[in-house]
């Protein structure tokens, strides 16, 4: 059967395959480790040739030269006819618009055409897929996959039971109940048909059905970003292809530089913007972008450079700064970029004297420089490009469209139009990237001016995904026992006995799989109660609220928040007192009064029984009071302000801080700074209240928790006294002063390092306060001396010998040494690592260890190494974390442990 020969979309690097059954499968590149689909059937590949520089291959050299003598007697008489036709048919092609793009020129070479098929004969990716089977209790549960609602193959809502088709690889699984809290697993699918069963649903309400975006009203509306907006202008917005994280560069309060913004889901809101602190300074920095290992790349116009930061974990602050491509003249200004997802490809836009040029440049391996850029044909101009590089995005402020290429390597065509909208917001600029869309093409987030605006809106393009694999399913019969593959059949219990049966026939029930019995993975009873309160304060239910006050003073588990409950029943009667504020400021309103609602002119008529009545120029208008927007409550309490200034500005300020606080929260602070020390004690008070849950998130060990509270109240309240703790705190998290030295070693500290002297010294360890049995570990770590090793023990009792009672990692000084179950990385004498990642003797390297049950990840300076499942009968599937210093020669320092999230 005939091979067929593809090529890897990140290295390029040529990889023959037995025959066309491969499309539609994931491939891996033995280069450099990338994971792809196949996408299409390239050209035959007749044998294993080579080609050479003239692309002629060393096959048809031989050939050539064998029948020379004949080729050259009989090629002389047709030269003449051969050039005709040959320069005919290019005339042809150029005369009927045929496409001729640029093929990529470096700064030294020759342009040399190529022709690329039109984008629409490329076939869609085909993806290879498995089938889930997802059961609830109780039934009847709505299912999203990977935050995808899943529906029939008619479009109708899927309920538990269900099977749905799925794509193999990792998956996120949520379950949505009515009257119950929202569930969710992450699972690994594999070949056949797999069971996703969740235990019993916990009372209460859905987080996912409240948020904003789970239901989108009208596409193609732009929404702006009013989180994200206050305080500062943005620009170059950057959707990460999970749709979670939002980067963009502005000039805000914290700084100049690169800010990001998350959200637990595509449905909620974005949460307050936070500068990455190695990215401020006085130039320009502007459109970022980050690759899938955490490589953020943003680029400076004016010195005409791209810079990349890193981070020392997926939790830790972004602390490395570097260039990555530079550039002598001083004529140059480079005003966009983008790199792709893996990290080894590079996108910017050169303007010289007004005449802009894109520019590419890539590297084989992540530890390299990047190669001389080279000049490439890119439809917009500007990069915006899919996470793969194979789609790139072209908007003109009316028409949203998909340009498509096979590979890396390939030429851009014109496919298809994503939208077509009307945004009246949008001014564009050839000075700026402008607009992002998410990689599944469900959402558009664009500036309107970064000029003269500079303020962010999002755009729901579609409901569903218009790119990537779409979940399918259909309702499956409900089973009484759910076995997994790896586990024995439960036997189900005989039915009750009529009447009474003997002692030796009784048997007690098992009680149902309740919710998860570690209090960790528990929301802190304050963050239920302030949730609740919020959403009666922002919808003005001021009654009810009083009474959810009054019962939550009396409920035990608020024992330690009792103080905040006070503060609760004051910010309330502040409250109160600025709507008695508005009412007499508009009993004060004399009839035919001009005042302007909704920018509106309107004249006064009465005010009667709470309700407004204005006159406009042809008819009436009236409004509940209670009812009537932010902006035009303040606009009538302007009308008539209290006698005393601060405590009146003190009521707005709270009142505005409660009130649709993503609209009003900048407005809320400007009245409290207003209101002098009443209102700083206010901010203070809410700062407060954040740092005690960070307090309370800590003593649990939730410190995944923990740190984006501290984030939060730091970017939030950075002026109070109570944001200052928040440096301090973060140090303490990472000292290792909460785990335990066991062991004859006396361990030597500097700041927040632990350091192991080289020597023996059985037994050394330090072990974690509690143990876990899922959780995620980053930390840094160094050797000294070419016999220093550690590592880190996981699943272990607690007590007695490491070896042969746990698993681990091991971490040594081998750089150089071929990857085998006893180097860096290696799940010690049990699996080997894909690669020895490790930087030389003395360097720090970075590791994050992932435990999820049986399946374990590590990553090691920022590359995957292994990725397996384990078990032994002989070791707990519970157990404490501890880092080894039986060798020594080697220092931890950065250690943060936390639990994973509903495990």
């Amino acid at each position: 059967m005939t091979s067929i020969t593809v090529a890897c979309p990140e290295c390029q690097r040529k990889l023959k395959l037995p025959d066309g059954s491969w499309v539609g499968k994931r491939a891996r590149c033995p280069g450099c480790g990338h994971r792809f689909v196949i996408e299409a059937i390239p050209d035959v590949d007749a044998g294993d040739v080579s080609p050479d520089r003239s692309g002629v291959s060393r096959s048809d050299r031989r050939s050539r030269f064998k029948w020379m003598p004949l080729a050259v007697s009989g090629g002389l008489g047709v030269v003449a006819v051969l050039v005709a036709l040959l320069s005919g048919a290019f005339r042809g092609l150029a005369d009927s618009g045929g496409d001729v793009p640029a093929e990529e020129t470096s700064r030294n070479s020759v342009k040399r055409p190529r022709v690329q098929a039109a984008a629409g004969g490329l076939p869609r990716p085909r993806y290879a897929t498995a089938t889930i089977r997802v059961e609830t209790t109780p039934p009847g549960a709505q299912v999203l996959i990977d935050h995808q609602q899943v529906q029939t193959a008619e479009g109708k809502e899927l309920l538990s039971p269900c099977l749905i088709t799925v794509t193999k690889g990792p998956h996120s699984v949520t379950v949505l109940y009515p009257a119950h809290r929202d569930q969710s697993q992450q699972i690994e699918v594999k070949a056949g048909e797999q069971d996703v069963v969740f235990p019993p649903a916990m009372k209460g309400s859905s987080d996912l059905k409240q948020a904003p975006w789970f239901e989108i009203g009208e596409k193609g509306q732009a929404v702006p970003l009013a989180t994200i907006n206050a305080g500062g202008r943005q620009r170059d917005p950057w959707l990460s292809s999970d749709g979670l994280s939002l980067w963009f560069a502005a000039d805000r309060v914290e700084g100049k530089g690169i800010f990001f913004s998350t959200r637990p889901s595509p449905f909620h809101d974005f949460s307050a913007p936070e500068l990455v602190r190695v990215t401020r300074g006085r130039d320009d920095r502007v459109s970022p972008s980050v690759s899938e290992l955490g490589l953020l790349v943003y680029a400076v116009p004016e010195k005409a450079a791209l810079w990349g930061a890193l981070r020392s974990g997926p939790l830790g602050p972004f602390d490395d700064k570097h260039p990555l491509v530079t550039s002598q003249k001083t004529t140059p200004v480079w005003t966009a970029a983008q790199v792709l997802g893996g990290g080894h490809h590079l996108y910017w836009v050169e303007e010289i004297r007004g005449q802009a040029t894109s520019w590419h440049a890539s590297r084989a391996d992540l530890k390299r420089s990047f190669q001389p850029g080279a000049v490439v044909k890119l439809p917009g101009l500007r990069p915006c490009l899919s996470a793969d590089g194979l789609r790139q995005y072209v908007f003109d402020g009316k028409t949203l469209v998909r340009w498509r290429r096979a590979s890396l390597r390939g030429t851009f065509a014109r496919e298809s139009i994503i939208a077509t909208l009307e945004l009246e917001q949008y001014q564009h600029t050839p000075h700026a990237r402008q607009f992002c869309v998410s990689d599944d093409e469900r959402w558009m987030v664009f500036c309107d001016d970064p000029e003269t605006g500079g303020r962010l809106y999002l755009v729901p393009l579609s409901e569903k995904p218009q790119w990537g694999p779409t979940v399918v399913g259909h309702p499956a019969p409900a089973r009484s026992v759910v076995v997994k593959s790896h586990q024995k059949p439960k036997i189900p219990p005989a039915p009750e006995l009529v009447g009474k049966p003997k002692k030796s026939q009784t048997k007690k029930k098992e009680p149902p799989e309740a919710a998860p019995k570690d209090p960790r993975l528990l929301p802190l009873p304050v963050v239920n109660y302030r949730g609740r309160l919020r959403e009666l304060l922002a919808g003005r239910q001021y009654d009810e609220a009083e009474k959810f006050i009054s019962t939550a003073v009396r409920n035990p588990a608020l024992g330690k928040w009792q103080e905040q409950l006070i503060w609760d029943r004051e910010e309330l009667a502040k409250i109160r007192g600025f709507w008695k504020d508005v009412t007499a400021s508009v009993l004060k309103i004399r009839p035919d009064t001009t005042i302007r609602i909704r920018n509106i002119g309107l004249k006064f008529v009465k005010f009667q029984d709470g309700e407004l009545v204005l006159q406009g120029k042809a008819k009436q208008f009236s409004a509940e009071l209670v009812m009537m927007t932010t902006e035009d409550l303040l606009t009538l309490w302007n009308q008539s302000p209290p006698v005393d200034e601060l405590q009146g500005q003190l009521r707005v300020g709270v009142f505005l801080f409660h009130d649709r606080p993503d609209v009003s929260r900048a407005k809320a602070f400007g009245r409290l700074r207003r209101a002098g020390e009443p209102g700083r004690m206010f901010l203070e008070r809410q700062a407060q209240r954040m740092l005690s849950e960070v307090e309370a998130e800590i003593v649990r060990g939730r410190f995944d928790r923990a740190l984006p509270l501290m984030a939060s109240l730091e970017s939030q309240f950075s002026k109070t006294a109570v944001a200052k703790q928040i440096p301090g705190m973060r140090d303490e998290l990472v000292s290792l002063k909460s785990w335990k030295a066991v062991g004859s070693r006396k361990w030597e500290q500097d700041g927040n390092a632990w350091r192991a002297a080289p020597g023996r010294a059985r037994g050394s360890l330090l072990v974690s306060p509690f143990p876990l049995e899922s959780f995620q570990l980053t930390l840094e770590w160094k050797t000294a001396g070419e016999t220093g090793q550690g590592g880190v023990y996981f699943h272990y009792p607690g007590s007695g010998a490491s070896q042969n009672r746990s698993f681990k990692v091991q971490c040594s000084s081998d750089r150089g040494v071929s990857a085998d179950a006893f180097s860096t990385g290696a799940l010690f004498g049990v699996v080997a690592p894909d690669l020895n990642a490790v930087k030389p003797t003395g360097k720090w390297n970075t590791l994050k260890l992932r435990v999820d049950g049986e399946k374990v990840e590590v990553v090691i300076n920022g590359q995957r190494v292994l990725q397996t499942t384990v078990a032994d009968p002989e070791i707990p599937a519970r157990g404490h974390v501890a880092l080894d210093g039986d060798f020594g020669g080697i220092s931890y320092r950065r250690v943060l442990l936390a639990p994973l999230v509903g495990r």
